[in-house]
C-alpha cells in the first residue's frame, strides 16, 4: 500500500504513526513514559551499626551481703559480661546501649564462737564433817558452761547486678590500625542479694544444733565448771532448741553511671578487638540485716574492671 500527500484530514492517523516511528527518544522525552528509577532498596539510617560483647574482671572489696558477720574486708574476685549494640555517627563519634551482669561471691569464717552442744546440770558436792557426818547437802547450781564447746559461724553471699547502660564514646583517630577511646554512660542496675550464717561444731564440723531445754530442778543460770560460780554477765542464750542458721534476701534498683576508657584494634574490615577499663557505680548497698536487728554500714557498690571485647559491623 502506499501513501502520498500530507496527513491533513487524517490526524489521528498521523499522530499515531508519529509515534511509532519516534521510538525510544520520543518516550524519553515524556514524563509519564519514563521508566521507573533503580530500586535501592528500603532506606538506610546509616552504615555505622554495630554489634559488640565483651567480658571484665574485677578485685574488689565485698560488700558486707548479711549483718551477722561482717566481712566487708574480704577481697573476692568478680567477673562481668555485657551485650550491646551502637551506631557510629562518624570517625570520632558513637553511642551504644549495653546489658552487663555481674556476681560477687563473697565468704568468710568466723573466729570459734561459744556454742553449748549439750546442757551439762551442774550440783554442789556434799559437805560431812570429819566425823562423816553430812553438814551441807548437795544442791543444784545451775548449767555448766564448757569452754571447749565452740562453733565456726560460715557466712555466704550472692550479690547479682544487672546493669543497662547508654554510653557515649570519643574516639581519638586510627593509628595503625588502633583507635583509642574515652566514654561516659548512664542507666539503671537491678541489684538481688542473699546471704546465710551457717554454723559448725568445731569439733567435727557438724551443723550446730542442740537442745539446751531446761532439766526440772535446776535454776536457769549458766555456771563456771571450774569456780562454780554464776558467770556475770550472764550469756543471752536461751534455755531452749537452739538453732542458728539464718538466710535474707533483697533486691532493689539503683541509678548507675559509668566512665570507660581503652583501645580498639582493626582486626579486619568488620571487626574491630577492644580492651579497656571501666569504672562502674551503682550507689549505695546496704547489707541484710541480721537476725539480731544488727545492720550493716552502707557500701558504694563500685567496681574497677578491665574489659575485652569484639566489636563487629553489620554493613
Amino acid at each position: 500500500m502506499r501513501f502520498s500527500g500530507s496527513c491533513a484530514g487524517a490526524g489521528l492517523f498521523c499522530a499515531a504513526l508519529g509515534f511509532l516511528t519516534a521510538g525510544p527518544a520520543a518516550a524519553a522525552d515524556m514524563p509519564f513514559f519514563s521508566p521507573p528509577p533503580l530500586d535501592d532498596g528500603p532506606a538506610e539510617l546509616g552504615t555505622g551499626w554495630y554489634l559488640r560483647g565483651d567480658v571484665g574482671y574485677s578485685n574488689i572489696t565485698s560488700p558486707t551481703i548479711i549483718a551477722d558477720l561482717v566481712n566487708a574486708s574480704t577481697r573476692t574476685g568478680s567477673v562481668s559480661g555485657s551485650l550491646g549494640a551502637g551506631y557510629q555517627y562518624n570517625s570520632w563519634l558513637r553511642t551504644e546501649i549495653a546489658l552487663d551482669r555481674s556476681v560477687i561471691r563473697p565468704n568468710a569464717t568466723s573466729a570459734p564462737v561459744w556454742c553449748p552442744y549439750q546442757n551439762h546440770p551442774l550440783s554442789s558436792q556434799p559437805e560431812y564433817n570429819s566425823n562423816g557426818v553430812l553438814i551441807a547437802p548437795s544442791q543444784t547450781l545451775g548449767y555448766g558452761v564448757d569452754p571447749n564447746e565452740t562453733c565456726l559461724a560460715r557466712t555466704t553471699g550472692n550479690l547479682s547486678r544487672t546493669t543497662g547502660l547508654f554510653n557515649a564514646y570519643i574516639d581519638l583517630g586510627n593509628w595503625y590500625g588502633f583507635t583509642p577511646y574515652v566514654g561516659a554512660g548512664a542507666g539503671v542496675s537491678y541489684v538481688r542479694s542473699n546471704g546465710a550464717v551457717n554454723y559448725y561444731k568445731s569439733s567435727n564440723g557438724t551443723p550446730y544444733t542442740a537442745d539446751l531445754s531446761p532439766v526440772e530442778g535446776y535454776p536457769l543460770v549458766w555456771i563456771d565448771r571450774i569456780t562454780g560460780a554464776a558467770l556475770t554477765p550472764q550469756p543471752g542464750l536461751a534455755f531452749a532448741q537452739q538453732y542458728w542458721d539464718r538466710s535474707r534476701a533483697k533486691s532493689s534498683w539503683k541509678f548507675a553511671w559509668a566512665l570507660l576508657a581503652g583501645v580498639t584494634y582493626d582486626v579486619a574490615d568488620n571487626i574491630k578487638i577492644d580492651v579497656g577499663y571501666r569504672f562502674l557505680n551503682s550507689g549505695k548497698y546496704v547489707g541484710l540485716a541480721g537476725s539480731s536487728g544488727a545492720t550493716a554500714a552502707p557500701y558504694d557498690l563500685v567496681s574497677h574492671e578491665v574489659r575485652l571485647g569484639v566489636r563487629i559491623t553489620t554493613d
